[in-house]
């Protein structure tokens, strides 16, 4: 008897929750100014999101593009050093974080997905092979070029995201 009674109120709660909900809707549909504001508003965050997205690819794009092109490109091969500072200090590769936030951001501004091609065609613009292949191409060049510094900079560092614990010094 407890069972079935148990039963009934869930089954009477989710009537209850359902009329509920189905009321508001009508409500909602009835009424001119907001019929369509709940989705102007779920809209209007995914576009503030897509623009907040978007810069932060921008400034990673252009910030650690202009470090990557003082510290390393325009250095010889033999001069150059391994970058452990900055954002480099948590994260091996914080550069390609923005191969993700701006075709993700610019697919939350527009809210087409067609803006996702964006991210395929952005991110093979040299050679058609994953940012995943590079990074672990320059991996192993830093492996090669700096030996134990890189490999023990290589296990405390995240590869795109950093690491929530450090390795211990026994790792």
């Amino acid at each position: 008897l407890a069972l079935h009674s148990a039963s009934s109120y869930e089954t009477l709660e989710r009537t209850f929750v359902s009329t509920v909900e189905a009321l508001a809707n009508a409500l909602e549909a009835n009424d001119e100014y907001t019929s369509s504001h709940a989705r102007w508003i779920t809209d209007l965050a995914l576009q503030i999101a897509g623009i907040m997205l978007s810069a932060a690819g921008l400034a990673v794009l252009i910030g650690l593009g202009r470090k990557l092109a003082v510290n390393v490109y325009r250095l010889a091969v033999h001069e150059r050093q391994l970058m452990t500072s900055g954002f480099h200090r948590y994260v091996r590769h914080p550069f390609y974080v923005h191969f993700f936030l701006i075709p993700v951001g610019s697919f939350l501004l527009s809210l087409t997905y067609l803006s996702l091609l964006l991210l395929v065609a952005y991110t093979m613009l040299w050679e058609p092979k994953p940012l995943t292949a590079w990074m672990r191409e320059e991996e192993e060049d830093l492996r090669r070029r700096y030996g134990p510094e890189a490999e023990a900079y290589l296990r405390r560092t995240g590869r795109v995201l950093p690491r929530l614990r450090r390795p211990t010094q026994d790792a």
